[in-house]
């Protein structure tokens, strides 16, 4: 039996639909490029750090880009001590986020980092570009105060959801007292941490659940205002039959789901809260709420428990929550339209999506929109490393959507399945150390396919012409013979 038989064994496993034949691993929609000189670029001219010699590269903008290479050719160099200090001081990194895992730089290095970034490389088309963001893999925070409800804006939602209930009214509570970090309603032994910390003189410290709220961060007054969903009915129903009632659709609704605290709902999953908080569409909270936890789902993130602390989320999760942010803004920008002050509210288009067009292509006249707001450069440097084969599919549409809303991306990375879903790739080399530093060649996937001198097309040209299924048959066959053996 081969690997891929055995896999396929199981069904229900996402492992094994990827090892079979039916399911071609990445099928994120790539647009099909039309040359790097019908896109705007940024241009790294005679970078010299480390191993790199006078390289020189052209990286579309707008466009998803995939820097290729063996191990130690010098793509993490190019990337994080290159082009990342010099496009920060370029753009004078006034109004980009500065932190210790999402960040250009920290304030700490800045001087140094302006000093030492014109040595480096020149850089032209910078003006092209609004910001420059790193997302890798590093923690977000070390307090476990910190979920992915709170990190995401969308707790301030829920809290203002259940201070709007009936039983919330009668008690005289507001929003503030369903935070875990106010002092309204958190439990008073633990301050709202759920947990009580015993420190040992020699050992590791030890975290005991605290014994006045059970875990749950409230105080007893606050766990009874739960609310209780509306039932949902099934789809398309029953027919119910009688004089009156003829060719009418009774409601035959789902067993209803009990009534939730705020605890019991920090406690579900994210697939779960959206569940709940869409039975209120009337709840304007809720229906916040709901948005900014889909934008978590759309990412791969709805099996992560809404309270779960952000320290002990892996670096993929990581990554991806990071990911939830940006798309925020991308979300709310394609809604907010560039419009002057002088525009009547009636000249304008009745859709938000007509006038996201208008504000594009530059109709109604001039004088009345204003241009297209200039869009961010997003450096990853191996973002799958660590995923399962459905979160790189996943990762991948979200990468895809940055680039449809006018962002470009730029990814280090060694996943073929990857590669061969980008626009563009640039490829150095063509080994590693001394030996690497050079540009072996740029151009499309199936470009760098028919480079005969590049090892990155040597792999390319496996995946693209024999198809990912050949490949896993191979391997496959190999793991056979060597058993066999």
């Amino acid at each position: 039996m081969t690997a891929g038989q055995a896999a396929n064994l199981y069904s229900p496993s996402r492992s094994g639909a990827y090892n079979s034949d039916s399911l071609v691993l990445n099928d994120a929609a790539r647009p099909i490029s039309n040359g790097q000189d019908a896109f705007p670029v940024l241009k790294i001219a005679h970078a010299t750090r480390h191993n790199l010699k006078d390289l020189t590269v052209n990286i579309p903008l707008g466009r998803f880009v995939c820097l290729t290479g063996v191990s130690g050719s010098g793509k993490t160099t190019l990337i994080r001590d290159v082009l990342l200090p010099a496009l920060t001081a370029r753009l004078q990194s006034e109004k980009l986020e500065i932190g210790t895992s999402d960040s250009l730089a920290s304030e700490s290095n800045e001087d140094e980092t302006e000093d030492s970034a014109p040595e480096a490389a020149l850089l032209e088309g910078s003006e092209q570009l609004a910001g420059v963001v790193l997302v890798d893999q590093s923690i977000l925070a070390r307090t476990p105060r910190s979920n992915p409800a709170v990190y995401t804006g969308a707790f301030d939602d829920i809290r203002e959801f259940f201070a709007q209930s009936e039983a919330a009214k009668q008690r005289g509570l507001n929003a503030s007292a369903f935070s875990f970090n106010s002092g309204q309603g958190q439990c008073e032994r633990c301050r709202g941490a759920g947990f009580e910390k015993i420190e040992m003189q020699f050992l590791s410290d030890i975290f005991i659940r605290c014994p006045d709220c059970n875990g749950r961060r409230y105080r007893a007054h606050i766990l009874d205002v739960k609310i209780q969903p509306f039932p949902k009915p099934l789809s398309p129903g029953r027919l119910v039959r009688g004089a009156r009632l003829r060719n009418r659709l009774a409601p035959n609704p789902q067993p209803a789901t009990s009534a939730l605290s705020i605890a019991d709902l920090l406690e579900s999953t994210i697939d779960e809260a959206i569940e709940f908080l869409a039975s209120f569409p009337d709840a304007r909270p809720a229906r916040r709420a709901v948005e900014s936890l889909q934008l978590l789902q759309e990412v791969g993130l709805g099996y992560l428990k809404l309270g779960q602390p952000i320290n002990t989320l892996s670096g993929g999760e990581s990554q991806r929550l990071k990911l939830v942010r940006h798309l925020a803004e991308v979300v709310g920008a394609q809604i907010a339209p560039c419009v002057s002050e002088e525009v009547p509210e009636n000249a304008l288009p009745s859709s938000s999506a007509q006038r996201l067009r208008y504000s594009r292509a530059g109709s109604p006249p001039a004088p009345r929109i204003q241009s297209a707001p200039k869009m961010n450069l997003f450096l990853f440097d191996e973002p799958t490393t660590g995923l399962h084969f459905d979160d790189v599919r996943v990762l991948l549409k979200v990468f895809q959507r940055l680039v449809n809303s006018g962002h470009s991306v730029l990814v280090i990375e060694h996943n073929l399945d990857v590669i061969k879903s980008a626009d563009w790739i640039i490829d150095l080399g063509p080994d590693a150390g001394d030996e690497g530093g050079q540009l072996v060649a740029e151009g499309t996937p199936e470009e760098i396919a028919r480079c005969e001198g590049s090892r990155t097309g040597e792999a390319l040209r496996e995946v693209l012409d024999g198809g990912i299924a050949q490949l896993y048959q191979r391997k496959s066959e190999t793991l056979n013979q060597d058993s066999a053996a």
